[in-house]
């Protein structure tokens, strides 16, 4: 199961990457031979922030697909040293479903200032935030930290490393 994650998680990451840069998967034909091409050394900024945040986005539905499959293993991979362990209590889920992910740039200036980025120090660039629904369903007679069956508006701040690998770093109301 953990490689299907895995593979899944490369799979969308691939996709979004490619999607995110000009030229591929466009329908334009071949290029005119006495056309001049310019090639950029680096993306323009509304480029890089496009695919930076179509990457985090990847990130994010890889955690929410590991989370559905209770797999809390997989659900680590997505998440810096500080947010893993028993928090998760899959023994008491019956299952979870998450809502559209929407891009919600304007909590980041809220995030550095007075929530878990101002923490990390992390630069603006580095972080994305969306905001998905999450509802929980229990298993009878358990009583989960939510509220059964309400979708919850939380938002999720993820976090890019010097590698450029994204993880999920907080979320909530």
């Amino acid at each position: 199961m953990r490689n299907r994650l895995a593979l899944l998680a490369a799979l969308l990451l691939l996709l979004a990457t490619a999607l995110a840069v000009p030229g591929c998967g466009d329908a334009g034909g071949p290029a005119n031979e006495n056309m001049h091409v310019a090639t950029p050394t680096s993306p323009p900024a509304s480029q890089a922030d496009a695919q930076a945040t179509a990457q985090a986005k990847v990130t994010l539905r890889a955690l929410f697909a590991a989370w559905e499959a209770k797999d809390a293993e997989a659900c680590a991979t997505y998440l810096p040293a500080y947010r893993q362990g028993p928090a998760w209590e899959f023994e008491g889920l019956d299952r979870v479903e998450f809502g559209a992910i929407k891009a919600s740039p304007e909590q980041i200036k809220g995030y550095l200032t007075n929530g878990s980025g101002s923490a990390t120090g992390v630069a603006r660039e580095d972080v994305a935030c969306f905001q998905a629904n999450a509802t929980f369903f229990y298993k009878p007679g358990y009583q989960g930290p939510a509220t059964e069956g309400e979708a919850m508006r939380w938002h999720w701040f993820l976090e890019r490393d010097d590698a450029g690998t994204w993880v999920v770093t907080d979320w909530g109301y």
